[in-house]
């Protein structure tokens, strides 16, 4: 990625830093706003009290705080209702319609999603309000069961309350805000139906016990949401995740990354990119692991 025409002041130094993005978290920001990043990481050079791009490159390689704060600002590290509308236009328009359509063919009357890292929960919450409405019509019953993990204890608790400021709910259609939303003194609710469809607990995606969320049971997601998680661990780690979701996810399944991620070669090889403007992947439909665990 050539970047540099971006920064005429900051040039080769900025290529620098994202180089180093790249080749330490396998992450891509060539489809981000050039204003957005430029302003990013100027508000982290002046943030970390760096003298210049260069000494901030040596402070990154040397300090994971300061990574992880660099990232959070490019990601935008804010939990909100469904935050970045057009990953939600694919899931509400393609992927939601896939699955119930493959569950009246196939006759199973279970749709399983798992949203890996949801804070304090608005991103099960606002795939449980699309799957209410856009529920294939047709003759089976389908039951659908989300589940929401994350290693934060406390944005657990706020997930399971479903309270949020009204800041959150920006990107609420106003045909889904009465209908799925109620208010309380001074923030919104979510209504009991929808909370009713979302089991929140703890899990690590790189623990060594379970593979799969404990309350899930078993893994064969219909789709796997993992937002902005990758971005935050080393590549050996990364590919750990991965593969534990490549896994669990059903073939057909589908796996939702963050903007910035992507898959490795070899997984691509068995995923579909659904879309050019999201990171939205199909696992083929026909593929089955061998051996091994």
């Amino acid at each position: 990625m050539n970047i540099s025409g971006w920064f005429a002041e900051f040039n080769l130094e900025v290529d620098l830093i994202f180089e180093y993005l790249r080749r330490e978290r396998n992450l891509d920001f060539s489809g981000y706003s050039p204003l957005m990043i430029e302003r990013c990481i100027k508000n982290r050079l002046e943030a970390s009290g760096a003298l210049d791009l260069t000494g901030y490159l040596l402070m990154l390689e040397n300090n994971r705080m300061e990574l992880d704060s660099l990232l959070d600002s490019l990601t935008i590290g804010v939990s909100e209702f469904f935050r970045d509308p057009m990953v939600f236009s694919a899931i509400e328009t393609f992927v939601l319609p896939t699955i119930f359509r493959d569950k009246v063919v196939s006759g199973d009357h279970s749709i399983r999603i798992w949203s890996a890292g949801c804070s304090t929960g608005e991103e099960p919450y606002s795939v449980a309000i699309l799957s209410k409405e856009s529920h294939f019509p047709g003759k089976l019953p389908v039951d659908i069961d989300i589940f929401g993990t994350d290693i934060d204890e406390k944005d657990l608790e706020t997930a399971k309350t479903g309270e949020y400021p009204m800041e959150r709910l920006n990107n609420v259609r106003m045909g889904l805000f009465g209908k799925y939303f109620e208010p309380q003194v001074d923030h919104y609710r979510v209504k009991k139906g929808i909370r009713d469809m979302v089991c929140f607990s703890y899990h690590d995606l790189l623990s060594q016990k379970e593979q799969v969320p404990g309350i899930s049971v078993f893994g064969a997601f219909d789709m796997i949401l993992c937002r902005n998680v990758l971005i935050y661990l080393d590549k050996k780690y990364q590919e750990i995740v991965l593969e534990r979701l490549d896994r669990a996810l059903r073939p057909g399944g589908f796996l939702v990354l963050g903007e910035a991620e992507s898959l490795d070669a070899a997984r691509r090889m068995r995923f579909g990119q659904i879309c050019d403007f999201c990171r939205v992947f199909r696992k083929n439909p026909v593929h089955r692991y061998g051996g091994g665990s």
